[in-house]
């Protein structure tokens, strides 16, 4: 008796990129979904790390739902995340400036991430305001005798 995989495995298929009809003599013995072509399985492969990518992220907001955190929807898609961000506008066609320009009330940040960067922002002002010690005279005449 034959297994459902070996039944699959000599049945013909379209490539689902390419649109080509193949056979099952010339399938691809590493990838039965394609025909093989490094085009197709590259496309393959970036649909399926889009797909574990997707997938990731509905584990982390039902983690962070969990937890308590608030997070913003998006008011095109009514999708939740923790930050509004260009990747999930680009679905929809637009920019973030488009994004705020058409929902101009709508957050884009949760409140933790709106403290994570705030924090960061502080850090990086100081950073660029500090202006040094002031250097004692007795150091500055040391280095005049040097060079």
């Amino acid at each position: 008796m034959q297994t459902f995989w070996e039944i699959i495995m000599r049945q013909s298929f379209t490539c689902p990129f390419c649109k080509i009809l193949v056979l099952p003599e010339n399938s691809h013995v590493a990838c039965r979904k394609t025909c093989g072509s490094p085009e197709c399985q590259a496309k393959l492969y970036s649909e399926h790390i889009k797909q574990v990518d997707q997938r990731k992220q509905r584990q982390k907001i039902q983690s962070l739902k969990q937890q308590g955190i608030d997070l913003v929807t998006c008011q095109i898609c009514q999708e939740e995340f923790e930050m509004i961000h260009h990747g999930h506008l680009k679905t929809h066609g637009l920019t973030v400036a488009n994004y705020r320009e058409k929902f101009p009330d709508a957050p884009i940040l949760n409140s933790r991430i709106r403290n994570i960067k705030a924090k960061t922002a502080r850090g990086r002002s100081q950073y660029l305001s500090y202006k040094g010690k002031k250097l004692m005279l007795d150091y500055m005449s040391f280095l005049q005798l040097r060079f």
